[in-house]
């Protein structure tokens, strides 16, 4: 997205690369899906959705108002659970509707842990770039429904590893939750395997890594006078 736009600005006649960030897919890798839950205490009874954000429902840039009104649509469905991660102590509230409000992680292994028990990865940002969080949520296995924001369409490949809803659409959104809810198990598996070998292949910090050192190699092959010129 942002390579699309430089190369509509004053710099489209110069050389342009693209090398996205990386995330460390040693850490953000899939556990099992019983064990994780066992480990946070989660019910293994319930479809889990999960919402991140740095200040949890606080942080309007990553569009809480859009997850109550998720919650709101859901609130019959006993089986299932919102959980949102990123709420400051002592903000929040742990009584509304079927939800659970975690304090901030920055226990980047803890993290994989909530990935890897979350049946789907809910992003609802109104304004991104290029989120690592999607990258980690996939890394982990977990299928994302995210609005059409940022690249985010550079990560995840819409029905192959999760669903890409119109921007800011909520019943569009709700659509994609249920969609991958209706999966059946073997989809499922095949959405996660999916997820997991697009970062291992595009995103990780080994590949983020080679292609920088590529560029750099590329460049010293060009005599520096020729470069100042």
């Amino acid at each position: 997205m942002v390579k699309k736009k430089v190369e509509k600005s004053l710099l489209k006649d110069k050389p342009i690369h693209l090398i996205y960030n990386g995330i460390d897919n040693k850490v953000f890798r899939q556990f099992g899906k019983i064990e994780s839950r066992k480990r946070l205490n989660l019910p293994l009874n319930k479809k889990i959705i999960t919402f991140l954000a740095n200040a949890g429902e606080a942080n309007n840039i990553k569009g809480w108002k859009y997850v109550e009104s998720i919650i709101g649509h859901f609130k019959e469905r006993t089986d299932i659970l919102f959980v949102s991660i990123g709420r400051r102590k002592g903000q929040g509230r742990s009584d509304y509707g079927q939800t659970m409000f975690i304090d901030y992680i920055d226990d980047k292994e803890v993290l994989a842990w909530y990935y890897s028990a979350s049946d789907i990865f809910l992003f609802t940002s109104i304004a991104e770039n290029f989120p690592l969080v999607i990258l980690e949520a996939m890394a982990c296995g977990t299928p994302i429904v995210s609005f059409d924001v940022g690249g985010v369409k550079e990560a995840v490949i819409h029905n192959k590893n999760g669903y890409i809803s119109r921007y800011c659409d909520i019943p569009d959104t709700i659509k994609g939750i249920q969609s991958i809810l209706n999966l059946t198990e073997l989809e499922r598996d095949q959405m996660s395997r999916s997820s997991i070998q697009r970062v291992k292949e595009n995103f990780s910090l080994d590949i983020m890594t080679k292609k920088y050192i590529e560029l750099y190699e590329s460049l010293l092959e060009t005599p520096i006078t020729s470069k100042i010129k």
